[in-house]
């Protein structure tokens, strides 16, 4: 492979990042001028977060294109705050035995698993030399 050759993994996890994050932002953006009145602040604080994880979902798919040094880095925080994130999900649903899905811990389960499989390929060394990190 040669050197600033972007590998199919990198090409692949941009495009989807840029599209979740897109969607992200959006959803975020919706909270924000739609939350009721029950919500008082909690609406608007959440929807002002997710814009927030919408747009370093972008900047991190944007960087993944591009090769830039600092969207490895990037990702590697958004994959660890994802995988605390799903981890608090899988705790608390195993403690409050949640009733709103099926399965929630095998969801919970494979998507901490995906997060962690994108982890290790972001440490393989021909992607990690894309990003200009030896």
């Amino acid at each position: 492979m040669a050197e600033n050759e972007r590998p199919v993994g990198i090409s692949i996890l941009g495009i989807l990042s840029l599209i979740i994050g897109f969607f992200t932002a959006v959803s975020g953006v919706r909270l924000v001028l739609s939350s009721p009145f029950y919500l008082a602040w909690a609406g608007p604080v959440a929807g002002a977060a997710l814009i927030g994880i919408g747009v370093a979902e972008m900047a991190f798919g944007g960087g993944c294109l591009r090769g830039w040094h600092w969207a490895w880095i990037l990702g590697v925080i958004l994959l660890v705050l994802y995988a605390l994130l799903f981890l608090f999900a899988l705790l608390t649903e195993i403690a409050f035995a949640g009733l709103d899905f099926a399965y929630p811990e095998a969801e919970a389960v494979l998507v901490i698993s995906l997060i962690l499989f994108l982890l290790f390929y972001l440490t393989r060394p021909h992607v990690r030399s894309y990003f200009g990190r030896t």
